[in-house]
């Protein structure tokens, strides 16, 4: 039976129960960019942690209640597995399952370190890098297909900021890096680049290869292309020299587990990775705090560690959900001093506040949009994809700088602007969540067409200018929705639930409602009409439905029309609600809005479901039948959405979730599709129920469905339009 001990107190694991519940926590962690943000979900999550802990890993009550204990005094919190430890073990994510069940009270960092092989162990060694004899082997791959997919400049200039000799080592084959390690014996090796999963999903899935394995790093094969190496081939390659390193830095996706535990396996004193993905902006920063703060001072490895988590406070946000993980053969508790520590880390935070004007030497990254609508800015997406500010001087060591950033952006005859002060506090600072828009305009003042436009950016120290740049944008009529990557997620802004011409359709299909309910005092009561117990529990929901659909279809003189321009290859005009009836006139999406904001005003569920050059909507006919769609789809990531790409929002879910959206509307039958334009040519309700599902009829059809609930969950709110807000 599997063991391991936590805080040194004795836990054996079920192994059938660990490998059902890593199979549920891989899932729910690497997917975990749909959950992270949702206040329910994350509540959901942290229950959830805790009765896996409990009832299916076997922890003992009071073996957790010790460790609180023990945290709450400041101690490090120790997963020690046995020396043949399973993969099981080490790819569980136990970074986030033993914290996110208990709120943190502590006044500095807290995070789970691993040690592998239990019994007695030496106490850390300090890991300072000396400068006249250590080496740091810096390794950047991008073999093949991956060349121009990474930037390296960044880590490569925080790697030679150690103040040792850094050799980098550009897209080595494996036989190349053994051969590497073996000459040089580097103190220190730095892995930069993907591992084989996220090449395959982001790069390579459409190149008919099989999906590789968990673990290990791309290489070259050296001919030009790729390869992928296992972690058992990767840790024998870097720990080949006889003078193993005493530190690997991974950054690599998925590298946390299997990757970083065959590396000490193989006799790197430690190594460090990520248990998943991590945004690259954080991943450097953290990679600088710790490299400075390892390099500092006589440090042990779990201090300076503690300390490049706590100035790294992005990840905050990014890593919910998931954990930076440091894999050790030394023993990180014995000797640590939790109050020596906390007054470190005071006179650290202390020391950051306090900023100087010396300038150092900076380096910028920036990327401007090509195009601005006001979606963009209602809900908050950052103005500039990327805003960097790199400092590469050693200087920085020992002070910190002010920097001023101004934003101006030209619309028509008014110039809108922002303004921030910001000290660089680190050596990576990433201004690009910072920089907003004023929402100070009004909508109707804005052109009705795109126009070509100005906008500026601004950098200074006190009366210096550091960078002055301008950028070419297109402003884009806020009525547009852009249909690409980037944009398509805003859809829901444009369901107007509040919208007069809504509330005037639900009081119209009230006397409906009291027909086909055969009652004249039901009203719209939305999931509260469910009766599990009567022949059919959701009459009363579809009733309330079809009553909407018939006051639109019957009382309503709208047809269908083709959209109107544009003049943006994928943006397309929306009609609101009382636009629409004014008209008369709508497309497939500005008739499948209306209805959802109708069905979100009585409080029913509503989803827009996208196909390729269509769009129709559909509802959910109970709240339960919805969040247990929620929970699989969302919290556990089944199946083969645990690997698609992360950069889509939460709320909208695409191919990868096409089966379990089929099952919902033929099998369950929880899920109501409707063909919206059908409305056009008073089409009766259940006839519009059987197109809808007929429109589900190809995944090559297929894009995505697009959760109205959820978006607002993650504040993703109506657009306010002047005759909304009337």
């Amino acid at each position: 039976m599997p063991r391991l001990l936590l805080n040194g107190h004795r836990v054996d694991v079920d192994p059938d129960a660990l490998a059902r519940e890593l199979a549920y926590w891989w899932g729910a962690t690497t997917h975990r960019h749909r959950w992270r943000a949702g206040v329910r979900a994350k509540e959901h999550q942290a229950a959830l942690a805790l009765a896996t802990l409990v009832d299916e890993l076997g922890v003992p009550t009071k073996v957790l209640e010790a460790v609180q204990d023990e945290l709450d005094q400041g101690l490090v919190l120790e997963v020690a597995f046995p020396k043949g430890a399973s993969h099981d073990l080490e790819d569980f994510p136990w970074e986030y399952v033993l914290t996110a069940w208990r709120e943190s009270r502590d006044a500095y960092p807290r995070s789970v370190v691993r040690r592998l092989g239990q019994g007695a162990a030496a106490p850390a060694a300090a890991h300072r890098w000396e400068e006249e004899r250590d080496v740091v082997l810096f390794v950047e791959s991008a073999p093949g297909t991956l060349a121009g997919e990474y930037d390296f400049a960044t880590e490569r200039e925080i790697a030679r900021q150690l103040g040792v000799n850094v050799f980098p080592l550009e897209s080595p084959t494996l036989e190349e890096l053994t051969e590497t390690v073996i000459h040089l014996q580097p103190a220190a090796v730095h892995l930069a680049g993907c591992d084989p999963v996220q090449a395959w999903v982001d790069f390579l899935h459409r190149s008919g290869e099989p999906r590789p394995p968990i673990g290990g790093y791309v290489l070259s094969d050296g001919a030009g292309g790729h390869r992928y190496v296992s972690a058992e081939e990767l840790a024998g390659a870097v720990c080949a020299a006889e003078e193993k390193p005493r530190l690997v830095m991974c950054n690599l996706y998925f590298s946390g587990g299997r990757t970083c535990a065959e590396l000490v396996r193989h006799g790197a004193a430690a190594a460090i990775g990520f248990q998943d993905r991590v945004p690259n902006a954080d991943a450097e920063q953290l990679i600088a705090e710790l490299y400075r703060h390892a390099g500092a001072e006589e440090r042990r490895l779990v201090s300076s560690f503690l300390r490049a988590l706590s100035a790294t406070k992005s990840l905050a946000t990014s890593m919910v959900g998931s954990g930076v993980v440091l894999w050790t053969r030394e023993d990180q508790r014995a000797g640590f001093d939790p109050v020596r520590f906390a007054r470190g880390y005071d006179a650290f935070e202390a020391h950051v506040d306090a900023p100087t004007d010396d300038p150092g030497e900076l380096r910028y990254r920036i990327t401007a949009p090509r195009e601005i609508n006001y979606a963009m800015l209602h809900n908050q997406v950052p103005l500039f994809p990327e805003l960097q500010i790199v400092s590469a001087s050693d200087v920085f060591e020992r002070r910190h700088q002010r920097v001023e950033a101004q934003a101006a952006l030209q619309v028509g005859e008014q110039t809108f602007t922002w303004s921030s002060e910001h000290v660089l506090a680190n050596r990576v600072t990433d201004l690009s969540r910072v920089v907003r828009m004023p929402l100070t305009w009004h909508l109707e003042s804005l052109p009705s067409e795109r126009v070509r436009s100005v906008m500026s950016l601004r950098l200074s120290r006190g009366d210096e200018v550091l960078q002055l740049r301008s950028f070419p944008v297109d402003i884009v009529p806020p009525d547009s929705w852009v249909d690409d990557d980037a944009n398509r997620r805003w859809l829901p802004s444009f369901v107007l639930p509040r919208d007069p011409a809504v509330r005037q359709i639900v009081d119209g299909a009230q006397r409906y409602l009291e027909v086909l309910a055969d009652d004249p005092s039901q009203g719209f009561s939305g999931y509260q009409a469910v009766d599990i117990e009567a022949e059919d529990p959701y009459r009363l929901v579809d009733a309330q439905v079809q009553a909407i659909w018939a006051v639109i279809a019957q009382d309503r003189a709208v047809r269908y029309i083709n959209p109107p321009p544009s003049y943006g290859t994928l943006t397309q005009r929306l009609r609101t609600p009382s636009g629409l009836l004014r008209g008369g006139r709508g497309t497939c999406i500005d008739l499948a809005l209306l209805f959802a904001a109708c069905l979100e005003y009585v409080e029913i569920f509503p989803v827009v479901v996208l196909l390729e050059g269509h769009a129709f909507v559909a509802y959910w006919r109970s709240d339960e039948g919805y969040w247990d769609f929620l929970e699989r789809q969302v919290l556990t990531a089944e199946g083969e959405a645990t690997f698609e790409r992360q950069g889509g929002p939460p709320w909208v879910f695409g191919p990868s979730h096409y089966a379990a959206i089929l099952s919902e509307v033929h099998e369950t039958r929880q899920l109501v599709p409707l063909e919206a334009t059908g409305l056009s040519w008073r089409g009766r309700f259940w006839e519009a129920v059987d197109l809808g599902a007929q429109n589900l009829r190809s995944v090559d059809e297929f894009h995505s469905l697009v959760d109205v609930l959820y978006a607002r969950d993650h504040l993703v709110t109506p657009l306010p339009f002047a005759e909304v807000t009337q």
